[in-house]
């Protein structure tokens, strides 16, 4: 891991987790990436969330392991605040 990704706030998770699918606005509220889910609702409907650069357009949008690129998912909300999702 690079100087700058450590830097960045990471989050160790199970590796069945992309295997289960899960809604991101669950994964945004469940693990404190935003302060509740109504929250990530509302930043997904205002195009503030991204998943490995890619915009997230639904609340009804899933993560799945395509999303995992070296073994992380990269979640950025807004323009600032940026997550490594890690799976071990």
């Amino acid at each position: 891991i690079s100087a700058e990704e450590t830097s960045i706030p990471h989050i160790n998770l199970s590796s069945e987790l992309p295997a289960q699918r899960p809604l991101v606005v669950n994964v945004c509220g469940d693990y404190q990436l935003t302060s509740s889910r109504s929250e990530a609702r509302r930043l997904i409907q205002q195009g503030g969330v991204s998943v490995n650069g890619r915009r997230v357009t639904s609340a009804d949008e899933v993560l799945s392991p395509e999303d995992l690129v070296d073994g992380k998912i990269v979640i950025r909300i807004g323009k600032k605040k940026l997550f490594h999702l890690l799976f071990s």
